[in-house]
């Protein structure tokens, strides 16, 4: 109940006085089909129906002194275009009024999106690490457009039950004895209809369970493409697919079984009421016929709508888990939110941040939520001098690559601190420092776009020149100019139709491309032959002295020009110091040397 009284509140907030108007025209709309359902029996009695008993009738009496009091006879065709008015009158507002619905849904479902994009993107590195990303694609996509038919169906409700009021008292004037019987009667059914309501909101948790689910696994499975087909897995993931189709198609059956069967149980109400509230009129109530026949009329436009509001109900049920779900994401990101754009735009104002001296980890601990006993880094006690470059090794699970994303301030230690330019790093001085790392990951990342937008990506304005210079510094501009339409040449999702050497270098110019102060490199060229290796190599080379390098190395024969060399096992420091130094000295660098260099003659063998 506290999440819809969020939603409503957001709703309201998002709409403003459209959300009003809405309601206006509800009402109006309902008051103009309750008189061109009453301007039925004058009508009638023109053509010579009802003569005695009409004036008798409120508010009927009050409606015919008032069309007798004008200046002509009262007719048939006056009565039949007076009738026609109304309704295209009618028409004409409920048109716009479906136009506002829709402009009220779309904008609240957009609102809803950039909220949640906006919360996400702000969220800190460590709460990622956690959560799948299709669990982010799903709720941007899915969930959303589930609170959005959710949304359809609160504005219907608001209308509905605004219309069903305006005629339920214009049907208590004709007759109170007979209304209060039709909504005692309704009343009852309603009750016993919550049982519906219930199951609604069950299947719409299922719903989200299984859309997650599915999401997730389709996603993977896409990623995982190439290992499916190498491996010949193809029969068991769809196998795992044909049986959540299933399970997704059993829930819509039964979603939709449930709301037809309602519907159903509505109609049949509807007609045996009808039948009952017409016997007890003639033998009880003793109600006129031209009231009754009103009442009639208004009953079969009205009872409708007790099915439509039942409808509604069990579509708004259904979306509240979704609901949940994407508030649930909002608290949870608001909770571990990193920046704003109050901090961006402050941050935009100032002078760009300078490494003027060493980068420093002062005693740095640290372990991971859903690892509290086991300690990914322990007392880390090292420093990346100014222009310098610093190599990382160390075995798998060594804590090399949660020491780097401490340094770049994505982590933040449990204990000890992490020191720039003297002063220690905090939430206040993180994104101006981030501001001038450049980070090139193992596994490129690459937009299905061209050449030219990936670059400029970083740097959206950089010149044509600037976009050459950091090609050929980066050893890539050969291949871009054999490309078919150059730097405008699109390359695919995550660039798969360049090769491995190709997309890192491509990485490169574009960390080149940004001009930073710092140049991070996760295991940049472990996945390359050779020759493309030498040419990363010698491109990362050419930058020595003008930054300050922090490399992540696999292949150790990649880090000979390094500075220092710091060696991790374990989470922490066992060894760091001069390359030339270590490599010549017993220890666990010059054992990893030997390691990888009988691999590498066997493998030659």
């Amino acid at each position: 109940m506290r999440n819809l009284t969020i939603y409503l509140k957001k709703l309201k907030m998002v709409t403003g006085p459209k959300i009003y108007m809405n309601i206006f025209l509800s009402i109006f709309i309902s008051a103009i089909e309750g008189i061109s359902i009453y301007l039925l029996v004058p009508m009638l009695a023109v053509i010579g129906l009802f003569e005695a008993s009409i004036s008798n009738v409120f508010p009927l009496n009050v409606l015919v002194k008032g069309l007798e009091q004008l200046p002509f006879t009262l007719n048939l065709p006056f009565i039949l275009v007076l009738y026609f008015m109304l309704l295209t009158g009618q028409a004409v507002l409920q048109r716009y009024q479906t136009i506002l619905n829709t402009e009220i849904q779309q904008n609240f479902i957009r609102y809803l999106r950039v909220e949640t994009y906006e919360s996400l993107i702000k969220a800190k590195w460590e709460y990622y690490l956690e959560k799948r990303k299709s669990d982010f694609n799903y709720i941007l996509t899915t969930e959303i457009s589930r609170v959005g038919i959710g949304t359809h169906g609160i504005i219907q409700l608001i209308g509905i039950v605004f219309f069903t009021i305006v005629q339920v008292t214009l049907a208590f004037l004709l007759s109170p004895s007979l209304t209060l019987v039709v909504m005692v009667c309704g009343a009852v059914i309603a009750i016993y209809m919550r049982k519906f309501v219930k199951g609604s909101k069950v299947l719409g948790k299922e719903t989200t369970e299984l859309m997650s689910n599915y999401f997730g696994g389709i996603s993977e499975q896409f990623n995982g493409m190439k290992d499916m087909k190498s491996n010949r897995l193809e029969s068991s993931f769809n196998e795992w697919f044909q049986s959540m189709s299933n399970r997704i198609h059993h829930n819509v059956m039964k979603l939709v079984k449930l709301n037809s069967k309602s519907t159903f149980i509505y109609r049949v109400a509807a007609g045996l009421l009808i039948i009952f509230f017409v016997y007890v009129s003639f033998s009880f109530i003793k109600v006129p016929p031209e009231k009754m026949i009103l009442v009639i009329l208004i009953f079969s436009r009205l009872w409708p709508k007790f099915s439509s509001i039942q409808s509604s109900i069990e579509q708004i049920v259904t979306m509240f888990p979704a609901l949940n779900h994407l508030l649930k994401v909002q608290k949870e990101c608001r909770k571990e939110q990193e920046w704003d754009f109050s901090q961006m735009e402050e941050l935009s104002s100032k002078p760009s941040f300078h490494l003027e001296s060493a980068i420093e980890c002062k005693n740095v601990s640290y372990r991971y939520k859903q690892a509290q006993d086991n300690w990914a880094l322990s007392n880390i006690n090292i420093a990346f001098p100014k222009n310098k470059t610093t190599a990382i090794v160390g075995p798998s699970g060594a804590g090399k690559t949660t020491l780097v994303d401490i340094v770049m301030g994505l982590l933040q230690p449990e204990e000890g601190k992490v020191f720039v330019n003297g002063e220690p790093l905090t939430e206040q001085t993180v994104l101006g420092y981030r501001s001038t790392i450049s980070y090139v990951a193992q596994e490129p990342f690459l937009f299905h776009s061209s050449i030219r937008e990936n670059l400029q990506m970083v740097a959206p304005h950089a010149s044509e020149l600037d976009l050459w210079n950091a090609l050929t510094f980066a050893a890539a501009d050969e291949f871009v100019r054999k490309m078919p339409q150059g730097l405008d040449t699109i390359i695919g999702d995550r660039g798969i139709r360049l090769s491995g050497g190709e997309r890192q270098r491509l990485i490169l110019a574009r960390a080149i491309l940004r001009k930073p102060t710092i140049l991070v490199l996760d295991e940049a060229t472990s996945a390359l032959d050779s020759e493309n290796e030498r040419k990363i190599q010698q491109a990362i080379d050419r930058l020595k002295g003008t930054m300050t390098i922090i490399v992540i190395a696999h292949r150790l024969s990649t880090i000979r020009n390094a500075d220092q060399v710091v060696v991790l096992e374990g989470g922490r420091v066992i060894q760091a110091g001069e390359y030339g130094v270590l490599s010549e000295t017993k220890g666990p660098l010059r054992r990893m040397l030997i390691t990888q260099e009988l691999a590498s003659n066997q493998t030659l063998a």
